[in-house]
Parts: structure tokens; sequence; C-alpha cells
């Protein structure tokens, strides 16, 4: 996997960095990591976050529901995946340029998990 230097390059290689795992059936596992990672950067209480945050739990809650994977559904989820990653991260690239402690832990995040 390609090492992100920046969330908007992160969010642009979401699917090829994915594809990976999505074969190996250990999607489910990197996402849940990542957003275990992540929830705490975005409190509630942060409003000019709140953009990053939800859709962190709408990532969240995908992968909590994605169930076992196998290489018959790899595909479908991998689309899923790879559109909320992209999206997570590109909120976090818009609202984190002001936040940069949070924007570094939350690529690190991702270059960790992805």
């Amino acid at each position: 996997m390609a090492t992100a230097v920046s969330l908007t390059q992160a969010a642009e290689q979401a699917w090829d960095n994915l594809s990976a795992f999505a074969i190996a059936g250990t999607l489910r596992t990197r996402i849940l990591a990542f957003c275990t990672t992540c929830n705490p950067l975005f409190p509630q209480s942060a409003v000019a976050t709140h953009s990053v945050a939800n859709w962190l739990a709408i990532l969240h809650a995908f992968g909590t529901t994605m169930g076992v994977e196998s290489s018959a559904d790899a595909w479908p989820l991998l689309r899923i995946a790879a559109d909320y990653v992209y999206r997570t991260c590109f909120m976090g690239e818009q609202f984190l340029g002001t936040h940069p402690v949070e924007w570094a832990a939350m690529l690190a995040a991702y270059n960790a998990n992805f």
C-alpha cells in the first residue's frame, strides 16, 4: 500500500489501498481499527469537525454490519468502503487544516491501517 502524505492523497488512494484487504478478507478489521483510532479525535463538543465525525460514524456503522467477508462479496463491500473512506479523508482534509494535531493523527491512522 502506498503511504499517503496528506488526507487528500489518502482519499485518492482509498480504492487501491483498501482492495488488498478486501481480497484478503480483512477489510472489516482495518475499517474498525481506523475508526477506533480516529473517533476520539472528534468529540461531539468540537462543532467544527462534525462533518468528519459524521463520516467516521457512517464508516464505523458500515464496518460493524459487514459480517464475514468472502471473495464473493469483496467487490461490493470494497466499493462502499472506498467511497466512505474517501469521503472521511476528504472531509478531514477540508476541516483539519486548521487543526494540525488532529490532521496528523488521522493521517497516521490511515497509513497504519490502510
